[in-house]
């Protein structure tokens, strides 16, 4: 999946030359946290973030406290480093230089033109609907041998019991020569299938209250 399918394309934005209370009244009226700044050929100049706005104008601007002025620019608060992606990276390559980065959003562009903006949110729905949470579904965790044989074999367990895959990721943490693989799939009785995994020498876990992955029987 790359950041083009989940960008947002309608985008509130915002000129270098705006006042920062606009730009705050912008943000409260969309809810927003982030404003891509570009100029009149719609190139992007920067991106201005509630962040920005505590940065410059300090808290006490946010309870009333605080008066801007008519000087108080857009330009004078935003970022002007702005780290960009473009439209074709992977999502889970944004999502890297965006905890590498320490951001919460990443404005996609095509040379200097702003094409949508992704944020920590985008991440995380995505995040969600790869898990397969969002439908009706069992979900357990299996322990593996490290191999495609035993991949394969897995496999080969839910087609004969012809249930359909909703997700399956792969997670870390694992005894060396293993993967642990977390599986969602459409049936509600699964402990056909649990049992069958075992006898196999896979290790399962069902998230059952006080249960553990179980040894093989």
């Amino acid at each position: 999946m790359t950041v083009e399918e989940i960008m947002a394309r309608q985008l509130i934005t915002i000129s270098p030359q705006a006042t920062l209370d606009e730009a705050i009244r912008l943000m409260y009226a969309h809810r927003i946290r982030h404003l891509p700044v570009v100029d009149a050929q719609g190139a992007l100049a920067g991106i201005l973030s509630d962040r920005d706005v505590r940065t410059f104008v300090g808290t006490a601007y946010l309870s009333g406290e605080h008066c801007l002025t008519e000087n108080d620019h857009v330009a004078d608060a935003m970022t002007s480093e702005v780290v960009t992606t473009t439209r074709d990276t992977f999502v889970e390559e944004a999502a890297r230089v965006m905890i590498e980065r320490r951001i919460d959003s990443l404005p996609v562009v095509e040379g200097k033109q702003l094409l949508g903006l992704i944020t920590d949110t985008d991440l995380l729905k995505t995040l969600i609907a790869w898990t397969g949470v969002l439908h009706p579904s069992s979900r357990v965790e299996i322990e593996v041998d490290d191999s495609a044989a035993a991949l394969a074999e897995l496999l080969k367990i839910f087609a004969a019991h012809r249930l359909n895959i909703d997700s399956l990721m792969m997670v870390g943490y694992t005894p060396a020569g293993k993967r642990r693989l977390v599986v969602r799939f459409t049936a509600l009785n699964y402990l056909p299938i649990v049992q069958e995994i075992r006898t196999k020498g896979m290790k399962v876990f069902t998230g059952l209250p006080g249960e553990e992955i179980a040894d093989t029987p």
